[in-house]
């Protein structure tokens, strides 16, 4: 289970690069899709149980 949260947890830091990227010019559907995708990783890091820290 700690392999596939790390795992997540690196997917979800490269699409926050990616949405970053596409602010300055990418699409807003590219960004739209991004930020679906972080939605579903960060539904599955919790559902694993692990608590998110906000900061």
């Amino acid at each position: 289970m700690a392999t596939r949260i790390i795992r997540e947890t690196y997917n979800l830091k490269d699409i926050v690069r990616n949405i970053a990227r596409g602010i300055e010019g990418y699409d807003q559907y590219a960004i739209g899709a991004y930020l679906d995708r972080c939605s579903d990783l960060l539904f599955n890091i919790a559902a694993n149980g692990t608590p998110l820290l906000a900061g």
